[in-house]
């Protein structure tokens, strides 16, 4: 009985081996609903750096974005977060972005703030930060954060 019952297995799973089906082939072509393909990948992301006691009088400071995600970028916004002493003369901060693009900001005192001014800029490649001061005054600290959008 057990030889039997194997043999009528073994023909069984031959027999269904050998006869291809696939959904194409039992699904008639009107019923079928094609996809389109997407292939683009994005995200957000941001780099950093901290401008340690630049220097407000003859101050000039670059940096780089380094590597950063995406074969498209684009800048989002700006923050720029500057930590001064307290009963300095004010000062104009200027930033200038890879592309060109400058944009100026007038400091009295420590202080954040967020810039538009280089939305849709791309953040690949070196900075420039410097400043004019209005009056007397020594060093800053400045941490630059550009937030970016990217894709593949």
């Amino acid at each position: 009985m057990k030889k039997v019952l194997s043999m009528i297995l073994c023909v069984s799973l031959c027999i269904m081996y050998a006869l291809p089906v696939s959904a194409a082939e039992v699904m008639p072509k009107e019923n079928v609903i094609e996809k389109e393909e997407v292939s683009a990948i994005s995200g957000s992301n941001f780099f950093s750096r901290t401008l340690s006691k630049l220097s407000l009088i003859n101050g000039t400071a670059t940096f780089s974005s380094g590597s950063i995600s995406g074969s498209e970028q684009f800048v989002t916004s700006l923050s720029l977060s500057v930590r001064v002493a307290s009963g300095i003369s004010p000062f104009i901060l200027y930033i200038q972005a890879p592309d060109g693009t400058t944009n100026s900001v007038v400091i009295t005192k420590s202080t954040t703030i967020n810039l538009d001014d280089f939305n849709g800029c791309n953040p690949s490649g070196s900075w420039k930060i410097w400043s004019e001061p209005q009056g007397a005054l020594l060093t800053a600290t400045i941490r630059v954060t550009v937030y970016y959008d990217y894709s593949y």
